[in-house]
């Protein structure tokens, strides 16, 4: 006995129709996916950052603002040591008592290694640099980084209304790529 199914061979376009107007239903349903922004007082950025600007506006979804955090944690979190950047002819040790044995000292933890490969494997130059521009406004908390000066570089938008719209539109993106990331 065979599972086969029957499948029945088309002659005409006419007999597309039902299967195009199926296609269109579901096209359509697709495109009613809409942004819906919150604002989750658990996940809420630094004071005084534009990540807490885009924030205020009701700009970030869930997974932006869980994928925010996660980022954040892990430069908080990241440890390494990679020893001196020159070195002699031999491997960086620490001393010890036995002779044969040579501990080196160089050493990452899981978020270091985390946040390389986002960087190295994961993200684009582009968004590289932006994400670096949001990280030092993270850190720092008086950058001089600012939605609009965002979106006069990346787009181009000379009017401050626009350049804020765009800008908030490539940190929505950069926000997206990294709840993509850490699979939120």
């Amino acid at each position: 006995m065979s599972n086969r199914t029957k499948q029945t061979v088309l002659k005409e376009f006419s007999q597309l129709k039902p299967i195009d107007e199926r296609i269109q239903i579901l096209a359509s349903s697709i495109c009613k996916i809409t942004f819906e922004g919150q604002m989750l007082d658990d996940f809420k950025p630094r004071t005084g950052t534009q990540a807490e600007r885009v924030w205020k506006m009701q700009k970030f979804d869930d997974r932006q603002q869980i994928a925010w955090r996660y980022f954040c944690d892990d430069m908080n979190m990241a440890k390494g040591k990679s020893g001196a950047v020159t070195s002699a002819y031999g491997d960086y040790v620490e001393g010890g008592d036995d002779k044969d044995f040579k501990r080196p000292v160089a050493y990452a933890n899981q978020e270091l290694l985390r946040l390389e490969h986002l960087l190295m494997n994961f993200l684009d130059r582009r968004e590289r640099a932006l994400l670096s521009d949001l990280a030092q406004d993270y850190l720092k908390g008086t950058s001089s980084l600012t939605l609009e000066a965002i979106g006069l570089i990346r787009s181009g938008y000379r009017d401050k209304v626009s350049a804020r719209a765009a800008g908030v539109v490539h940190v929505q993106l950069l926000m997206s790529r990294l709840a993509s990331f850490y699979g939120i």
